[in-house]
């Protein structure tokens, strides 16, 4: 028999930072989508996203290329 110690309270605070860390990643993802949709410079975007997440320009210039990958047809044209 194995027994486990459970602390549903430290679980459940797992689970809300998880949650937050996903809303944050798609907040984030929106964004640039929304950019690159309305045809916003790249540089724009690369500044906007240094001052508002923190990013470096290199993680910033990353993530738009990452999000341009995975961009839906509809926006791109395809």
């Amino acid at each position: 028999m194995c027994i486990t110690e459970y602390n549903e309270a430290e679980t459940m605070q797992m689970f809300k930072e998880e949650g937050r860390e996903e809303g944050r990643e798609e907040g984030r993802r929106i964004f640039v989508l929304d950019k690159l949709e309305d045809a916003i410079p790249e540089e724009v975007i690369v500044e906007k996203l240094m001052k508002k997440y923190q990013m470096t320009e290199e993680d910033a210039k990353n993530y738009i290329a990452e999000c341009m990958n995975n961009m839906p047809d509809a926006i791109t044209g395809s």
